[in-house]
Order: C-alpha cells, then structure tokens, then sequence
C-alpha cells in the first residue's frame, strides 16, 4: 500500500509537498476508512482519500508527480545512454530552472516498508537511495550520490558490479532489478504490481481491459453485470468480444496495446411476462454509462489484488451517488478484503461529507498567487469544529482552495467590450 509521497521542484510543485496516507491518531471516526499493517506498528492506513482544489491549482500536477515516480521506475531501464529523464522543474523561478526535482514515495509490499528517493536534471540522476525496515528497523540497502558515488549496507561486492554497470541517467533501482538483485527487486515489484496511474483519461484502454475480463464470462463478468444492474443505468445484461488478441493476466500490459473489441447492451422493454430484450451497440450507451464500465474493470482488479488506484477526476460524467457507491466500495471490508487504496481528485464538493471521509482523508491544493506555486494540505490541519457543515465551510472559503472569479458579467459592458 501507499504510505506517503513528497515532491519538489516538479510541474507547478515549487517547495517540498507531501501527500499522507496515515491516519490522524486522534481521530477515531469511520474506522472501517482505515486499517492496520504489520509493516508500521502503531499506526492506521487510510483506505481512500480526495483532492479539492480551484481549476490550475495543482491537483492534476500533484498527481501527475506520483505518476512520473511510477513510470519513471517501470521505464528507466530502457533508456538509452543520452536520453532525457523527462522531468519538468518549477517554470516560474528561475532558481528552479537550475536545481534538480525531487521524488520521495513510501510504501509496504509484502509486510515491509519502504522509503525510495531520487533527484534528477534533465539530464542524469544525482541523487537516489533506498531503505526498507526489516522488524521496524531502518536499514539501508543502497544509496546514491554524485551521479556515481554509491554507499551500499548490504552484499557490497555485488551491489559494486552492479552500480558500474548502471548508466548515468537511469536509476539504480530499475537497473538492480534488471540484473536480479533480490534486494531492489522487491520493491521494484511493487511500481509493477501494486499501484496504476490513470490522469489522462484514455478511456479506451480501460474499456479494452474490462471488455476482455468480461468475455471470459467467470466472477468479474457477474459482478460488472450486477453492478451496471443496480447502477441504475438500465441495462440488465452484457456481452463482450474481444477480436485477435492475446490474453494476460497482467494488467499493466491491458494499456500497452490496442484490442479489437465489441461491446453489446441489452435493455428491457415492458413488465411481467412481456419485458422485451433489446440489444444496443455500446456507443449508443450514455457517456455516464461509457464512464462507470470503463472503471470497472481496474476497480475490480484493484480490490481483488489489494493495489493502489489513484485517478484524476473519477467523478468525471458520473452521478454523484454513483460515485459515492464506488467509494463504499474500498471502504468495506465485505469488497474490500485485501486493503485496496484509492486516491482521487474532484471538483464534486457533495463529497465534502464527513459521513463519507474522515477529516485527514480530505485534501486541498491551492496555488500561491504570489509565485505560482502549488501548496497541499489536510482537512485535518484545521481545527475540529464538532457538527460542521465541511462542504458549506469549503464553499464559503474557510479551507481556502477555491477559485476566486470576477464578475464575467462585466466583460460585455459598454464600457469594456471595445477594449
């Protein structure tokens, strides 16, 4: 699972912001939001948590921080020698031009925790380090600086061949993996198997992905069935097809390639003994309708495999009560045995809802008006105010995070449309 994620120097991320998946532990609401793990002692790990923020403030930007951690780890060993790392520092400084951007991300994979960091120009790696606590215990298992100056605390001979033969613009923890180095290759695994990154919407790839999982007709085809069933959505039955593709199980690779698919609705017509089955082409299907069976598919592999899932804007072209039923989803322990986690952004403020998350589950971007710049911070950092209306709050401007608008009205006045 995720635990926490800070960012520096990156997109609309000046200073260093972090992103908390623990629980306030003085907060005792919704425990069914949170759980435990054998990999932090004395701690509660959030189940969800969600994003407000103005249009341009940083939510997208924070997020797409945390998918560049993610694909910059599955990738980097497939760089060549020369090829740009792809970060993006702070534009609006030019202090910031010069100076690298920089990545911390911890997690649990296997009852173990993690802490892996890097900073990179955009030209090679400077910084990276990795450490995991066996029994809670810090140790570390390799760290980088100067581009090529390793420090190892562990199978130093090995670790010594290794590091020679990665490449100064790739990271060592990709590249480790690469040559079968237990150590590395654990937490490598979980970039691989327990976390996806959705931000741009490619909607398509995710439709390929529950179309094939439903033409298989096993457990997921009967829980998507049932679910755009009570979704009220009207359809009562699906079939899928999926044309010349090859089959895999994993689920990274759905949203590699294109599939050749055919998706076939039914709706009933009538009452009684005289409902009629009428077959729809899926196109004709709401974009609402479009939206909810093209998430389907990742939301049933993440609960079934305990993985994180964080998306941007989920609400999008989705009910509000829609969306609030996939969120029950993480929420309980009957779907959610395995402690699947989901982050998400909105501009949906009937979400602000303490009935729904608890205080340190809800999020605010805001960006300086002086430099530009995104600042990230918790419900949870404010006072406790017992019985308050969160969305009423947010609306009215305590939490901060919202746009603030001029009159578009005056625009077309005499005195301004000439201008």
């Amino acid at each position: 699972m995720l635990l926490e994620f800070s960012v520096e120097n990156f997109l609309s991320i000046k200073e260093r912001e972090t992103f908390s998946m623990f629980s306030l532990s003085e907060d005792d609401s919704l425990p069914y939001n949170c759980f435990t793990t054998k990999a932090v002692k004395d701690e509660k790990i959030l189940k969800s948590a969600i994003i407000f923020g103005a249009n341009a403030s940083g939510k997208t930007n924070l997020l797409k921080s945390l998918q560049f951690i993610v694909k910059f780890i599955r990738n980097s060993h497939k760089r060549q020698k020369g090829d740009l790392t792809g970060v993006i520092p702070f534009k609006m400084s030019k202090d910031c031009l010069s100076k690298p951007s920089s990545f911390e991300i911890t997690f649990a994979y296997e009852n173990i925790k993690y802490t892996y960091s890097f900073k990179a120009n955009k030209d090679v790696i400077l910084e990276e380090s990795l450490y995991y606590y066996p029994n809670d215990i810090k140790s570390l298992v390799f760290d980088r600086k100067n581009i090529k100056n390793f420090t190892f605390g562990l199978d130093h001979e090995e670790q010594n061949i290794l590091s020679s033969r990665t490449l100064e613009n790739i990271l060592y923890l990709s590249s480790s993996t690469q040559w079968n180095y237990e150590k590395t290759s654990r937490a490598f695994e979980w970039f691989i198997r327990k976390i996806e990154v959705f931000i741009d919407h490619d909607q398509a790839s995710w439709r390929e992905y529950t179309a094939e999982k439903i033409s298989e007709k096993s457990k997921f085809y009967h829980i998507v069935r049932k679910i755009l069933s009570k979704a009220d959505v009207g359809i009562t039955d699906i079939i899928s097809t999926v044309i010349d593709c090859e089959k895999d199980d994993n689920l990274l690779n759905y949203f590699e390639d294109k599939k050749n698919i055919q998706i076939t609705t039914f709706h009933n017509v009538g009452d009684g003994n005289n409902l009629n089955k009428i077959k729809f082409d899926f196109n004709e299907e709401s974009e609402g309708t479009k939206k909810l069976f093209d998430l389907l598919g990742p939301i049933i592999d993440i609960l079934e495999n305990g993985k994180t899932l964080v998306i941007d804007e989920l609400d999008l072209h989705l009910h509000s009560q829609l969306v609030r039923s996939l969120i029950e989803l993480f929420h309980t322990p009957e779907t959610n045995p395995h402690n699947a986690q989901l982050i998400f952004s909105t501009h949906n403020s009937n979400l602000l809802n303490l009935n729904i998350f608890r205080r340190d589950q809800i999020w605010f971007t805001e960006k300086n008006p002086n430099i530009g710049a995104t600042e990230l911070y918790s419900l949870g950092d404010f006072d406790y105010v017992e019985n308050e209306n969160i969305e009423k709050g947010y609306l009215a401007g305590r939490f901060g995070a919202i746009p603030v608008l001029e009159d578009f009205n005056s625009i077309f006045s005499k005195e301004n449309i000439h201008e």
